[in-house]
């Protein structure tokens, strides 16, 4: 069996030495040995465990979520739904500040008291409190990373 150091595993697959630590320190990829001058080694095994943990975080998976997928807790299926859950959530939201968002156009309209439109709209029962600006920023942040808008 081939023993790769931190650095090597990091070479061979792309991720970060400190992402690997961090994976590591969490119980997520434990090495397979540690040398004698206490470097954690890392086998083919780890690195497909790797892959597995990067590919979870990139479908948007918590650290709990993939630490009860690497402990066989839960199944990838378990993981998938509760994504798809999570995302369907997010749309609509997305969706009802979209609504929102068209409605404050309206009543814009011509008038340029935005402080007035502005009251109006959020004094009334179309903005539900749900609706936090925080929660709506980071759904919507990793969407306009990741799109074509942004170079």
């Amino acid at each position: 069996m081939t023993l790769y150091t931190i650095g090597i595993l990091s070479e061979r697959s792309g991720v970060p030495v400190k992402t690997i630590r961090y994976y590591s320190n969490r119980g997520l990829l434990p090495p397979a040995a540690i040398s004698p001058a206490g470097y954690r080694l890392y086998s083919d095994q780890e690195l497909q465990q790797l892959y597995r943990i990067v590919a979870l975080r990139r479908l948007g998976a918590s650290l709990k979520q993939i630490r009860e997928f690497v402990h066989q807790d839960i199944s990838l299926n378990d993981v998938l739904d509760r994504q798809l859950a999570a995302i369907s959530q997010q749309v609509d939201t997305l969706h009802q500040l979209h609504r929102q968002i068209q409605g404050l156009q309206e009543l814009q309209g011509n008038n340029d008291d935005a402080d007035h439109v502005l009251h109006d709209f959020w004094s009334s029962d179309a903005v539900p409190l749900a609706t936090a600006p925080r929660m709506v920023r980071r759904m919507v942040t990793p969407a306009i990373k990741s799109s074509s808008l942004v170079t």
